[in-house]
């Protein structure tokens, strides 16, 4: 059985929602610098600046030990990317991955964007299943039903899941219950309840992508290229309102 104290209260609902409206300006300023040339430092310096601005604290920062504010995620590396020693180019994979504490409560969000060119398919795909995943994040609707729909966008166009990563609820504390899988049956697994915050966050690659760690142990690398994005999503009835809009 689920335990359905997992379901926040208005005033905790502010407060996710005040620490992603700081997410949300970290992203949408790195967004804007993204260029040809630009050293990945310049990421993590703009989004601790932000933060501490803010008067809130980096929510990834000496996670279980991750040692950077902010994942960044170049080409082939599909998450949990150290913001150092890369200098990006014209043509790259871009995923940035960052979450914010402010007043005990989290929020965690996730863009994929090409260095100075077009978003290709796979991002233009991986958002698309964002947003499938999110139309099912409804009142009496289960998990399986988030799953399910992004599973069959990605497959819809040719594209394939990492399966390894999943969504989250989200509070107090970064990753909390439950898990929501970006695959799997449709009408199975946890009710949602309006209440409930959660993270929707499909990864998607190309087919056949074989991957591993790197040997700083938090970096996970693959053979191809692969996307990833991230909501932070509260269920209130038959209509899902995403808090980290960017």
């Amino acid at each position: 059985m689920i335990d359905y104290s997992i379901i926040q209260s208005y005033n905790n609902i502010k407060k996710i929602e005040k620490s992603c409206k700081i997410l949300v300006k970290i992203l949408k300023k790195i967004s804007s610098e993204i260029c040809d040339g630009l050293p990945v430092e310049e990421i993590e310096k703009i989004t601790t600046d932000i933060i501490k601005s803010n008067n809130a604290k980096s929510g990834f920062k000496f996670y279980k030990g991750f040692p950077y504010a902010t994942c960044v995620s170049v080409n082939k590396e599909i998450v949990h990317g150290f913001p150092i020693d890369k200098i990006l180019c014209k043509g790259d994979y871009i995923s940035i991955d960052s979450g914010v504490l402010l007043d005990n409560y989290n929020s965690d969000s996730a863009i994929t964007k090409m260095v100075d060119g077009q978003d290709t398919e796979l991002i233009k795909m991986t958002k698309s299943c964002l947003e499938k995943g999110i139309e099912q994040a409804v009142h009496n609707n289960k998990i399986g039903d988030i799953s399910n729909a992004i599973e069959q966008e990605a497959h819809r166009y040719g594209f394939e899941i990492i399966e390894e990563f999943v969504g989250h609820g989200i509070g107090v504390k970064l990753h909390e219950f439950p898990q929501i899988y970006n695959f799997g049956e449709a009408n199975t697994g946890y009710l949602l309840k309006s209440g409930m915050v959660i993270c929707i966050e499909p990864i998607l690659t190309e087919k056949n992508n074989k991957i591993k760690y790197s040997p700083n142990k938090w970096t996970v690398i693959g053979d191809k290229n692969s996307a990833h994005f991230e909501h932070v999503v509260l269920i209130n009835g038959n209509k899902p309102v995403i808090l980290s809009r960017w």
